[in-house]
Parts: C-alpha cells; structure tokens; sequence
C-alpha cells in the first residue's frame, strides 16, 4: 500500500501530462483531485504553469480561493519577467560570443520553449550553454568582464555564495562542466552553466556531442540546439538525472523534463530514433508514467548507472515525494543497500 499523498500527487501528475500532450485515456478522473493538488509538489516538478492554465482550460478556476488565484497570477508574471530577463541577457551575451568567434549553443530551457503552447510552460532556472571547452578562457573573459562570478545564489539569504572549495573540487572530479556562473540583474538571479558535452565526460560518445558537432538555429535572436541535437541532449540529461545516484541525492528529475522528451518527439516524427541504451530506458520510464496504473508507477524501479552492482530504485515514488524528509530517507535506504551488496 502506498502513502495517499504519493498516490494523490503521481495521479495529477499523470493527468496534467496525459492532457498537456492531448491523451484522452484519463478524461473520467475527477478532476477536483487535480485542482486541489499539492502546490509544493507542482512547483518541484516545475508543473505549476501547466497546471494553472489546465484549470482555466476546463473553466474551473472558481474552484480556487481568491488569495489562491491571485498568489499563482503574480507568481507566473513574476516567471514571465525572469525569462524575459534571461532571455536579454543571453542575447547580448551570444552577440559578444559571436563577434570573438566563440560557437554556442543554448540547450534545455530557452531551447525547448518554443515546444510548448505557451513559453512560460517551459520555465528554467539556468541559462544553459553548450561552448567549446577548448576555448574556455575567452568565454570565461566575457562573462567576467559582464560582472559575473562562480557561485550560487542563496535564497534564503538573498545573496550569491561562492563556491567552496570542496564544491570545486567536485567539478573537477566530473570535467563536463565549468561551475556556474552567476550575477544580479534587477534583484533577479541569472545563472550560466558552460558545458562541454551533451552527455558526460566518461561516455563513450562523449565527444560525438561536441558543438562542433551539433545542429543549431535561431530562436528569439540567440542560437539554440536543434533536431536530433537538441533531443540527444535532453535525452542525456534526463538520463543522468534519473540513473545517476550523485544526482539523484540532490534532488529528483523534473517530470517536467519527460514532457520535454515527448514533444520532442512528436516534433521529430520518425526522425528521431536513437539506439542508445539511456534512450531505450527513458521510453521505458515514459510508457510507465503514462499508463492508468497508478500503483504500477509507484512500484516501478530502475537499475542505477553509477553503481556497479545491481541496485534499483523506486524511481517514480522519490519523485511523488513532497517530504524532503521522506525522500531523504529513500536515498540513505539505497545507499545501505549498495553497501551491503558489495560486501
């Protein structure tokens, strides 16, 4: 038997998909379950814009209180102002990137927007980046001389944090990455992330998915990832973060980030089709969260990637969690027990 809440918010979950890509199996679910959904489990899946427009789509939203509309409608015009930030920056960013000759690419976020009814569905944190990591030190001068700095933003404290030096450390532990870049435009925290592959730096295809490698366009005056690019880099990403155990600790994937995959793929009709083993197990993950049976994705479980024995993991069941507590608690339990198989 499952926690009601996990059952309650993997159910909406199910729905607010299923609808988004227009798949009607799911239209006799009572829908006041997904209109009184838990708001912090939308918001950590990044669900809470779709969400929003999928009770006004249906005309319910007087089934909201008055504070509860005008909270979500203050929220997503201050998302809206975020991206148009971000979105200005990278701008005047990849003229300079340009003019020195430095290839770039936006991946994720910014990339993946134009897929959705609506670009504020696709909301992002980071501003992310595939460069050439050949050339490091030039994009690292303009962004320094913009005023940026390694670091995170603390939103607790509203102020960026440098990394320490044991954060560093790490980065160089997994070289895909340059740590994040970040400063202040109008109180609004933009964050840059430089990578160097579309996967991980111990892949075989690594350099495969280099950007020299990919293909492009333009999308709102900035250069984003394209086609089988942009799709082999969500694939990638999603896969680390749903099958790697140091990522998932942090935190779990975005269900968010299955939506991406699948319009994707329907933008791609047939051209699309990777034999990849991370991309065979995604599609495995993607029929499991689109099926009727709510236990059955609850019950799901995946081999990780980054352990060498055979550990699984309940993956869709972390990501129904809304008690940090509760998933903490998932992740120590598979910790032990990766130990006590490798004894």
């Amino acid at each position: 038997m499952h926690d009601i809440l996990d059952k309650k918010n993997i159910t909406s979950a199910n729905y607010i998909i299923s609808d988004y890509l227009g798949i009607k199996k799911n239209e006799d679910l009572d829908l006041d379950n997904v209109i009184s959904a838990d708001l912090h489990f939308l918001g950590k899946h990044k669900l809470i814009p779709i969400w929003f427009d999928l009770i006004k789509k249906y005309g319910e939203v007087k089934k909201l209180t008055r504070q509860t509309y005008y909270m979500l409608s203050s929220y997503l015009t201050y998302m809206r102002n975020q991206q148009e930030t971000k979105l200005q920056e990278i701008q005047n960013i990849g003229k300079q990137f340009d003019q020195n000759n430095l290839p770039y690419a936006i991946r994720k976020g910014h990339a993946l927007s134009s897929l959705y009814k609506d670009k504020i569905h696709r909301n992002y944190n980071d501003i992310d980046l595939l460069i050439n990591n050949s050339q490091l030190e030039k994009y690292l001068d303009i962004l320094y001389s913009q005023g940026y700095i390694e670091g995170i933003y603390d939103y607790s404290k509203q102020e960026i944090i440098k990394y320490s030096r044991f954060d560093l450390i790490k980065y160089q532990l997994s070289p895909d990455h340059h740590p994040h870049l970040i400063k202040l435009i109008d109180d609004i925290p933009v964050a840059i992330d430089l990578a160097y592959t579309s996967c991980w730096h111990t892949h075989p295809e690594a350099k495969t998915f280099h950007i020299n490698n990919s293909d492009t366009e333009i999308i709102d005056g900035v250069r984003c990832l394209s086609g089988k690019s942009l799709y082999y880099d969500t694939m990638f990403h999603l896969y680390r973060e749903s099958r790697f155990l140091s990522s998932l600790e942090g935190r779990s994937p975005f269900l968010l980030s299955y939506i991406d995959l699948m319009l994707l793929k329907n933008s791609y009709p047939g051209l699309i089709q990777p034999k990849f083993k991370e991309n065979e197990a995604l599609e495995k993950d993607i029929s499991v969260i689109l099926s009727d049976d709510i236990d059955n994705i609850l019950n799901y479980k995946v081999k990780l990637a980054d352990i060498k024995n055979n550990t699984f993991f309940n993956l869709f069941l972390y990501t129904a969690k809304s008690s940090k507590k509760e998933a903490k608690k998932m992740i120590e339990d598979v910790r032990k027990e990766n130990l006590k198989n490798r004894k």
